[in-house]
């Protein structure tokens, strides 16, 4: 069975079973003042479901992780950047940004004149699987929900996709990132562009120019 076809079949059992507990994250509370709800629900609701994920139970990475690192950043915020998975110092941490990924993504993204303040962090798996694997089907699965409920609080004009298994997971597709990155995808109403992972650049730093020119192509599409 396909990557695609495990991923498919796992999400439709865990929403099966959200159902079967009530559970509904695209229901928003009702609000006595409109016009005020309009300006911090998306923030408040964004900051119960991160809170919500500190205790998932919902896949094996549970049991291994340090921290669940849901996402940091506004909503709504201009642009959503997304990895795989928390690396091992931003699970040490607690810190999406920390260690040496997260320093490059700050400089590069920060040479496009984008400040975390215009920015969501987040990934596709909320925790960091052991010994750097790409999480597995069934993990991706368990967490898609969640990101499908940030992006809608966050309304980014984009998203930064940020290597191979990220890209791969999100658009269902094996096509390689050498075929994707730098071209613009739709995905569920939303642009996105892939491009290389900062850990992958950490190790082949002689191919920062290929980031450096997807972050242009962004640039022009945020500006325009």
């Amino acid at each position: 069975m396909s990557q695609l076809a495990d991923i498919t079949g796992s999400l439709r059992a865990l929403l099966q079973q959200w159902q079967a507990l009530g559970l509904d994250f695209m229901q928003l509370p009702a609000s006595q003042n409109p016009s005020a709800a309009a300006a911090t629900e998306p923030q408040a609701d964004l900051a119960a479901l991160e809170a919500s994920l500190h205790s998932c139970q919902q896949c094996s990475l549970a049991h291994s992780r340090r921290h669940v690192l849901p996402g940091q950043g506004v909503a709504p915020a201009q642009l959503v950047v997304l990895t795989e998975a928390p690396g091992e110092a931003a699970d040490k941490h607690g810190d999406p940004w920390a260690g040496r990924s997260g320093v490059l993504l700050q400089e590069a993204l920060q040479a496009i004149g984008l400040l975390s303040s215009h920015i969501y962090l987040t990934s596709i798996v909320k925790c960091r699987p052991s010994h750097q694997r790409p999480p597995k089907a069934a993990e991706v699965a368990a967490c898609l929900p969640y990101l499908h409920q940030q992006l809608e609080w966050v309304r980014p004009q984009a998203l930064l996709v940020l290597g191979e298994n990220a890209c791969q997971a999100l658009l269902g597709s094996q096509v390689s990132l050498q075929h994707l990155r730098g071209q613009w995808q739709k995905w569920q109403g939303l642009w996105l562009l892939p491009t290389l992972s900062c850990r992958y650049l950490l190790q082949h730093p002689d191919d920062k120019w290929q980031l450096w020119e997807d972050l242009k192509t962004l640039r022009h599409f945020l500006a325009s």
